[in-house]
């Protein structure tokens, strides 16, 4: 099995529509450009692979307009959003970031979703 394959099976998994594993994400694909959908070769359908739901018409699936409303709500900041707003300001800042591991930000987590940090601790 080719490393791409092994990637997509893993990382996309199968069609929600036909079961088929000849599926792959949009990451590259110019029209879309989005590694949260995903396409199966078999019957052409994409997919959202956050969520599961098929996508028609769109590709922006209607999860993501949750995480805007989660976020404009509670003020949760993308990362490169909060190294603009928020860094600039930070005790630990002096023309960049002077933590010596700035993965330990406590701001950072302050601004941040806590289902993406969630994420990126590796637990889902």
């Amino acid at each position: 099995m080719d490393r791409q394959r092994f990637i997509s099976q893993i990382m996309v998994g199968s069609c929600p529509a036909c079961g088929s594993e000849n599926t792959v994400d949009c990451e590259g694909d110019p029209a879309i450009e989005d590694l949260t959908v995903g396409h199966c070769f078999e019957c052409s359908v994409f997919w959202c692979i956050e969520c599961g739901k098929v996508l028609e018409g769109s590709f922006c699936c209607e999860h993501w307009a949750i995480c805007r409303e989660c976020s404009e709500e509670h003020g949760y900041m993308m990362l490169d959003e909060f190294m603009d707003k928020i860094c600039p300001k930070c005790e630990y800042w002096a023309d960049g970031c002077t933590l010596e591991d700035p993965t330990e930000c406590e701001h950072e987590y302050e601004y941040q979703c806590p289902y993406e940090q969630v994420l990126m601790l590796g637990f889902i």
